[in-house]
């Protein structure tokens, strides 16, 4: 499946098995899987594996260009707390050029855990605040319970713009608030204030900057997903068209049918459709599709004030129609560009 589908993705892949070494080999080769393990692994198996994986696919750190004022955190180790994939991997991408060693989180429990039960010595928290299992503002506090994590920095990471909701992540023992989507340039000069950091870095050399690449006449671009303010996505996204093409692909195979999903959440399960519509403004936010956005908005306002009426009747005929047609065009630039990638 993975080969068919994603055939870029093969030489990432690792089979696992208690076989013996020899025999795991074998089973590798016939599948055309470059890399095996043998179990039980030790953290010794894994670390050339990544090792390899950076340096030779270039998968961290290889794509932004056009940004300046990077700060150099190299000996950092930063907690990434985030529990859509999606908005984890656009962090990864940003946070990578800075050199800080990431470790992830996928909701509140699991940054508790790290924070607290584990030999890790985090320098910084990046802590999103709407999350299943235990929201970042209880996550804060559990973790400044612990005495010695007093003056971690913990950086709050939300949609919600309000004054009043910040002021619920301070009062919970956050440093600071960033809005999403995250513009790059303000998380690095918050990365940079709390972490006391003076050394930056500067990708904005021509040699770095990522560019768009010719196209022959009939060829789908970036530009022609009309529903997005292109140089405005390319801000939230390090002025880097490969981040963007490759994040679209992952938000349009994930999220292809959330219009429809949606409305039916509306009428199951009021709860899940908040915390859903809330995730889908905030991702087309970070792709400037400000009017599909918008509409997300106003879905979630709704239902936070538990008016099914209303937000049903937002997300009415038009706007199911300009998200489906926005879909379709991403869809088929997606499409164009894996078959442009497979070997001829």
């Amino acid at each position: 499946q993975i080969r068919q589908h994603y055939p870029s993705l093969t030489q990432q892949c690792v089979l696992m098995s208690f076989h013996d070494w020899s025999g795991l080999q074998n089973v590798a080769t016939k599948q055309g899987i470059a890399h095996f393990l043998s179990k039980p692994i030790l953290p010794s198996h894994l670390a050339p594996l990544f090792d390899e994986a950076l340096k030779g696919s270039g998968i961290l750190g290889r794509r932004l260009g056009g940004l300046s004022r990077i700060p150099d955190l190299a000996g950092k180790k930063l907690l990434l707390v985030e529990d859509n994939l999606l908005n984890q991997q656009i962090a990864k991408e940003l946070l990578a050029p800075t050199n800080a060693t990431i470790v992830l989180a996928d909701n509140g429990e699991q940054a508790v855990y790290h924070a607290t039960q584990t030999d890790s010595v985090f320098d910084l928290i990046l802590m999103d605040i709407q999350m299943p299992v235990l929201d970042g503002v209880e996550a804060t506090k559990a973790i400044r319970a612990y005495r010695h994590l007093g003056d971690l920095p913990i950086i709050a990471m939300t949609a919600h713009a309000f004054e009043e909701e910040k002021q619920r992540c301070f009062d919970a023992g956050m440093n600071a608030h960033l809005s999403k989507p995250i513009v790059p340039a303000q998380l690095y000069a918050t990365l940079a204030e709390w972490l006391k950091v003076d050394t930056y870095l500067d990708l904005s050399s021509d040699a770095t900057k990522d560019v768009a690449s010719e196209h022959t006449e009939g060829e789908m671009t970036l530009e022609d997903i009309h529903m997005m303010d292109l140089p405005q996505a390319l801000l939230m996204l390090g002025d880097s068209r490969e981040l963007l093409s490759e994040s679209l692909c992952l938000f349009a195979n994930d999220y292809n049918d959330a219009a429809s999903t949606l409305e039916g959440m509306i009428t199951t399960d009021a709860e899940a459709a908040l915390r859903f519509a809330h995730t889908l403004k905030g991702l087309t936010a970070t792709f400037a599709m400000q009017s599909i956005s918008q509409g997300f908005a106003d879905i979630e306002k709704a239902l936070s004030q538990q008016d099914l009426t209303k937000a049903r009747n937002r997300l009415d005929k038009s706007f199911k129609h300009e998200f489906d047609e926005m879909m379709a065009l991403v869809k088929s630039f997606c499409d164009q560009s894996s078959q442009e990638s497979l070997p001829s």
